[in-house]
């Protein structure tokens, strides 16, 4: 179907207008869009060539959370849905720089794509964006959310908190002794993201009277996998977090695990 496509329609220096519904995807038509650009590579790629390719394409970092709370101090007034009034200026912008206080000397952070709604009290959704990658960069903004702080003194509860290209939920993760060197762990699979594409979990280990943290990378599609030559009758702190091509994802809480003892 795509050499047909290709003969009868592209030529150099042409740029044909096609339908989406020439291009289909099984037996499911391509939504109604504009394509810059059309490859067709003539071998099977590998996963890492695939990967590769996405870094090189994918632009600059785009990472944004979108945030919605509910201002439970503050009585809704119709004026907040009018983007132009002096009140929807007001509240935004007040909203904007306690944000961005959480990012001293950050000016590129970004807060914007804001949205008032009738929850009785003030409703608001708005978007942070990054120029960063990893949930480092989110972590001052969550911890602030569940501290109740990120707005000051002014009280508001969380209705929702997403971001778009890297895992905000932990993984659970378990694990056990498999011998008096070895410790398997395991882990659930993340859901899905908007935007990021899940590449694997990277395990952090150390023993636990130390702070000297090891790690060892894992692909997608697995989900356990054993630590070798461990110490013998020894406790590890064992944790891990999920990775994208965007960026690494929230830390999961360490685990505690003890080397089994040599059999007699």
């Amino acid at each position: 179907m795509v050499t047909s496509l290709l003969e009868n329609n592209c030529h150099d220096g042409n740029f044909a207008d096609l339908p989406s519904n020439d291009i289909t995807l099984g037996s499911t038509n391509l939504p109604t869009a504009s394509f810059d650009d059309i490859v067709v590579w003539l071998q099977t790629l590998s996963k890492f060539q695939v990967e590769k390719l996405f870094r090189y394409y994918k632009g600059q970092a785009n990472l944004h959370v979108n945030v919605s709370v509910v201002l439970t101090g503050d009585i809704f007034h119709s004026e907040l849905t009018k983007r132009g009034s002096e009140m929807f200026k007001n509240k935004s912008s007040w909203i904007e720089t306690q944000v961005k206080s959480l990012y001293e000397g950050n000016s590129s952070l970004k807060v914007d794509n804001f949205l008032f709604w009738n929850l009785t009290n003030v409703a608001v959704n708005f978007t942070v964006r990054f120029k960063g990658t990893g949930y480092k960069e989110i972590e001052p903004l969550e911890t602030s959310i569940v501290s109740r702080r990120m707005l000051g003194s002014t009280p508001f509860e969380l209705v929702a908190m997403e971001a778009n290209d890297v895992y905000m939920k932990p993984l659970q993760v378990t694990a056990y002794n498999t011998s008096s060197t070895s410790v398997a762990v395991s882990w659930d699979e993340p859901g899905t993201l908007t935007h990021g594409i899940f590449c694997g979990v990277e395990i952090l280990y150390r023993l636990n009277d130390s702070s000297r943290r090891l790690s060892v990378t894992v692909s997608s599609g697995i989900a356990r996998y054993e630590l070798t030559s461990l110490d013998k009758y020894t406790w590890y702190a064992i944790s891990a977090r999920p990775l994208t091509l965007e960026g690494e994802g929230k830390k999961s809480d360490e685990v505690l695990v003890r080397t089994a003892e040599d059999s007699k």
